[in-house]
């Protein structure tokens, strides 16, 4: 399994039991740019906007283009109703919001596991030019016997 953090995480209608996991969406797991067409259709399932999915199938719109519709290029793609529209949009930059965290997210954690890794060389080059204090003192032993 890849080391990403979700991009996309819905709210489930369903009641879970104290320590159950929600069920995971194929499609959540994913960075948005790499959903295929299936997803993308998941995706619209979740909105509620299923009606749609024959026309974005038939077109192969896949995440990346996904990102990229405007008012245009929906109505191209059948979706004829204003809101819908605007909730496709709207959910659409909801996704764009959600990828540039999880970018920034990703560079902090690189940043301090860097940071992390110099601070255990450096701890690390330190000990190996430290004389060891054992084998100094087991001299002095030996010596006074």
């Amino acid at each position: 399994m890849s080391s990403r953090s979700h991009t996309l995480v819905l709210s489930s209608d369903e009641i879970l039991d104290e320590g159950q996991c929600p069920k995971q969406h194929q499609w959540q797991n994913l960075i948005v740019t790499e959903w295929t067409s299936q997803q993308v259709s998941r995706w619209l399932m979740g909105l509620n906007l299923e009606q749609y999915i024959p026309d974005f199938m038939a077109k192969n719109v896949d995440g990346d283009q996904l990102l990229q519709l405007d008012s245009t290029e929906l109505k191209t793609l059948g979706v004829a109703s204003s809101q819908d529209r605007a909730l496709i949009k709207k959910k659409a930059k909801d996704l764009k919001v959600l990828m540039e965290k999880a970018r920034r997210n990703r560079e902090k954690l690189d940043k301090q596991r860097e940071k992390l890794r110099n601070k255990e060389l450096e701890q690390q080059q330190k000990q190996a030019h430290k004389p060891s204090s054992k084998g100094h003192s087991e001299t002095a032993e030996g010596a006074a016997e």
